[in-house]
């Protein structure tokens, strides 16, 4: 197992504590409120459910998020139920055939400082919620705002009618985020969900289940991820929980009478409907599908927000799915609200200027991860192929034959150029290192 081993150092340039209204107690929201504490803030964490708890399947932590963990010291803890995968191997949907060598993710942890994980959600929110807990973070439950003033001033009001007030209300509260939606409305833009024509199965398959297949349970020992490519959809599996599970994504075609907006994390799938896309796929992938219950399949909708022009107004700003909702092919939804978290802390230990540290904050993190968003769509495409010579042309691009491809059959997040710019950026050292450039830009477009 790499471990960490950093030269960051947490220093503020001003004494003022400040007190912060964070919306939402998801894994963006938690980890600004430990990174502003640690910074030497006062964060409010308002979260409307009556008690937050472990759901979700697997995530991955990459490198660029799994270095802010350690900053905030919390890496060790992470690493108590993470699973480091050894490397990554591609299949072809109909046969398993190999696409290419098997790639070494133990590599990445060397060449950009820091481990690639996979984790259950619920295991990495427990952490950050006992963390938050541990530094005493005022965090209430049973809080659902309301209201966000109209102005963009501090102040929230609470669906009970209390109003809490503070220096800055940071919306780390999802894709349905209220704060968002007001921004939407303020720049005269449509905050509407746009559906990818995606969905995904997330499954956890336990190890017991699987006793007869043992190219699985080899690969759950050693630590192999496996990803197939298939016309109109991928799956991505890998072991978490010590290799006690083995988590599965099904991406699929969504099914074309069925738009459910309300709800989009725990919509129930449909056996038989997942039976019926993968009909043609290698008898491994029917193998797998048997093991899963039919009682505790979900379903999850992949949509996306078109981007705001401003994430931020006044004294307020957002973070996360709020404003930069992640799609799977990239695996970076939790590291993209990781690296918002980590920024918002730099940036407000540079100064107390509130509307100013938030422009910063805004020209560090808003194209690149706006970026990262757009080549999640690009790589959907690139990964879905039907068969013919577009995804010929990729799959020989996997296997190093063809080191040229057009850039709508490249799968991005096995490019080395953006695996480069995805997990070897430090946004936190930046901005600390760029800040005096950051802050004249900022009060320039702030007078204009």
């Amino acid at each position: 197992m790499v471990r960490f081993n950093d030269e960051f150092r947490w220093a503020s340039l001003h004494d003022k504590s400040l007190r912060i209204i964070i919306i939402g107690a998801g894994i963006g929201g938690l980890t600004a409120a430990i990174a502003l504490k640690k910074a030497g803030h006062q964060p409010i964490v308002l979260e409307q459910s009556s008690e937050i708890k472990e759901v979700g399947a697997g995530i991955q932590i990459a490198p660029n998020a799994a270095r802010i963990l350690g900053r905030l010291d919390l890496l060790d803890e992470v690493l108590k139920y993470a699973n480091q995968p050894v490397g990554n191997v591609m299949r072809r949907y109909t046969d398993d055939s190999e696409l290419g060598p098997l790639t070494h993710a133990g590599s990445k942890s060397l060449e950009y400082g820091a481990p690639m994980l996979v984790i259950h959600r619920g295991d990495l929110q427990r952490v950050l919620l006992q963390a938050a807990l541990g530094q005493n973070v005022d965090l209430r439950t049973r809080s659902k705002v309301a209201r966000v003033e109209d102005d963009f001033r501090p102040s929230v009001q609470l669906a009970s009618g209390e109003w809490i007030s503070g220096d800055l209300v940071l919306g780390a509260d999802g894709i349905h985020s209220l704060l968002r939606k007001k921004l939407a409305s303020h720049f005269r833009v449509s905050d509407k969900i746009i559906p990818t024509g995606d969905s995904a199965y997330r499954v956890s398959i336990p190890r017991s289940a699987l006793q007869e297949e043992p190219e699985i349970l080899s690969h759950l020992d050693q630590g192999i991820s496996t990803r197939w490519l298939g016309d109109g959809g991928h799956i991505m599996a890998y072991p978490i929980r010590h290799s006690t599970q083995y988590n599965m994504v099904f991406v699929h075609l969504s099914h074309p009478n069925r738009s459910d907006e309300t709800n989009l994390w725990s919509q129930r799938g449909s056996k038989e409907e997942m039976r019926a896309f993968y009909k043609d796929w290698s008898p491994t992938v029917q193998r797998l599908i048997s093991y899963v219950p039919a009682s505790e399949l979900m379903e999850w909708p992949l949509n996306i927000h078109s981007p705001l022009p401003s994430w931020t107004l006044g004294r307020t700003a957002l973070l996360g799915d709020a404003c930069h909702p992640m799609l799977p092919y990239v695996a970076q939804g939790a590291a993209q609200a990781i690296e918002d978290a980590g920024t918002l802390a730099v940036c407000l230990s540079m100064s107390a200027d509130v509307p100013l540290t938030l422009k910063v904050y805004e020209a560090v993190r808003k194209n690149r991860a706006e970026t990262i968003q757009s080549s999640a769509t690009a790589t959907q495409r690139a990964l879905h192929l039907p068969d013919g010579p577009e995804q010929e042309e990729r799959d020989s691009w996997m296997k190093g034959l063809n080191k040229k491809t057009k850039g709508g059959t490249k799968d991005m997040w096995a490019d080395k150029n953006f695996q480069n710019f995805m997990w070897g950026v430090d946004v936190m050292n930046e901005t600390r290192a760029r800040w005096e450039t950051l802050k004249w830009e900022a009060l320039r477009e702030m007078e204009t």
